[in-house]
Parts: C-alpha cells; structure tokens; sequence
C-alpha cells in the first residue's frame, strides 16, 4: 500500500447520488415555482453542499423568498428520499474491503450536510469506512482543510501517509491546502479534461483503476 489512510469524498466518488440531489432539488424548485432542472444541469452544479447547490439552481437572476425554509424543504426531502436511487459505483465496495484487509483505514470527507453523509455511509458501507464528517455546524466547507484534518486526527495520520480521492477541482484545492496527496476519480461528477486542466497528476477512469495505483501500480494514471 502507498498510504495508511486513504479518505474519499461521498457524492460522484464512492456513491453516484445525482437522481436523488435531483430530485430534491426539483422539490424545492417545484415550491417556489421555479421550472425543474435536469440531471446534467445539476451535475454541474454538485460539489459545494446542498444551499449552494439550491441557489445555483434557480433561475438566473430569481430571488428565494425563504431561503431557510427552502433549506429545510430540501434537507426533509433529501432524508426521505436520498435512497431511492442512489447506489456505489461498481468497484468501490471491493476496493473498500481490500483496503480494510490490508490494514489501511478509510474514511469520508463530504460538503453533504453531516446527518445524511453518515447515514449514507453507514446503508452503503458499514464498518469499511471508519469515520464519516460531513458539514455541520461550525465546521468549515470543502476546500477548507479543517475536516480533513479532522478526519487525519481520529485515525492519528501523518501527512505524507493520507490520500483525499474525489472528483472535483474542490477536491483538488481541499487536499492541496491540506498538504496531502490527491487522486482524481474520472468516474464521478467532473469529466477527465476538467480534472486534468485543475491539475490533477493522477486521474483515473474507474475504482479498478485506483485501486491498482493504491496497491502499487501506475494503470490509469494521467
């Protein structure tokens, strides 16, 4: 293994979520009156959390009346729904379980608000992922280091030894203010061009590709 303790990100990494971020988001849009937006009008707007997600999803220039109420609207929605289609990309949970068998200890890092980041993992994955942060109360965003370090701190990680895996240019930024290494995951929300044009040295096409880098080999690399 390259590294002790490889933390992911949640939404376009280990889990493809966009039906269920699109609907909610659509729930909310519906209730304001505002036109519903397709899935790869969403994708492009996934990554940031779920406020920022509703507000670039109205129309350009609209005004939310209650943005709170909004907020919530969609936070009660997501709970209820965030299963439905929702589903691992095919590779992770093998990945996961043979960096569990080799020792290493995997963890997530999310700007998906904290209740639903953990009930995600805990449905999908289990006991492969030792810790789940995700936004909640006085934490900071993505790239904001401050949950990585969080994170480096329940497992007891050095730097040199951590690995953040996601798939945007955030992503990018999180593990590069955090002084860590990164790897790209093409499979995700953001194409191999956008991730390669952010700067990532490594990008890879699919789990079984990231995993062959983290257990030694290049296969995938960019």
């Amino acid at each position: 293994m390259r590294y002790r303790g490889v933390l992911f990100d949640l939404d376009g990494t280990l889990l493809y979520t966009l039906g269920d971020l699109t609907s909610a988001t659509n729930r909310v849009l519906g209730l304001l009156s505002f036109p519903p937006r397709s899935e790869e009008e969403i994708m492009g707007m996934i990554g940031d959390g779920f406020e920022p997600l509703i507000r670039r999803a109205v129309p350009a220039g609209a005004e939310i009346p209650d943005f709170p109420a909004a907020s919530d609207e969609f936070r009660r929605f997501y709970l209820e729904h965030m299963t439905d289609t929702t589903r691992p990309y095919e590779g992770i949970v093998h990945l996961l379980g043979r960096l569990a068998a080799s020792g290493c200890v995997a963890g997530v890092v999310s700007n998906k608000f904290d209740e639903a980041s953990k009930a995600l993992v805990e449905k999908y994955f289990g006991n492969l992922i030792g810790y789940t942060v995700g936004v909640h109360g006085g934490n900071t965003r993505k790239p904001s280091p401050v949950m990585i370090f969080e994170a480096m701190e329940y497992f007891g990680l050095e730097k040199e030894e951590t690995i953040y895996i996601g798939d945007s240019p955030s992503d990018l930024i999180t593990a590069g203010n955090a002084g860590i290494s990164f790897a790209a995951a093409a499979w995700g929300y953001r194409s191999r061009e956008v991730l390669c044009a952010a700067g990532a040295e490594y990008v890879f096409g699919s789990p079984r590709e990231l995993e062959a880098y983290l257990f030694g080999g290049e296969n995938g690399a960019e």
